[in-house]
């Protein structure tokens, strides 16, 4: 007689469906990035002053282009915003 040891093979886990999978996975990074950028950018046109182009691009390490996309998605998002200026100085500034 032989003396022989049996190997447990793990067991196969059950299929996830698809929404399983999605509920149990965290956001990416750059979703959580992106939906705090444009929060930080309402705030700032939402501002009593407004914010310049520039303002604008410093706060949020944004370049030119890519703050007027931003500003031309939120007007396609229902938003109003104002180029205000006064006193040589443009702002961008959200309608009341």
């Amino acid at each position: 007689m032989s003396d022989t040891t049996k190997i447990e093979r793990p067991r196969k886990q059950p299929r996830r469906t698809s929404q399983e999978r999605n509920r149990t996975q965290a956001p990416l990074a750059s979703s959580r990035t992106a939906a705090t950028k444009k929060a930080k950018l309402q705030a700032l046109l939402a501002r009593t002053k407004g914010a310049t182009l520039a303002q604008l691009q410093k706060e949020l390490a944004w370049q030119p282009h890519t703050v007027r996309a931003a500003i031309c998605g939120l007007r396609k998002a229902g938003r109003t915003i104002n180029l205000e200026e006064t006193n040589g100085r443009k702002a961008y500034r959200l309608a009341a």
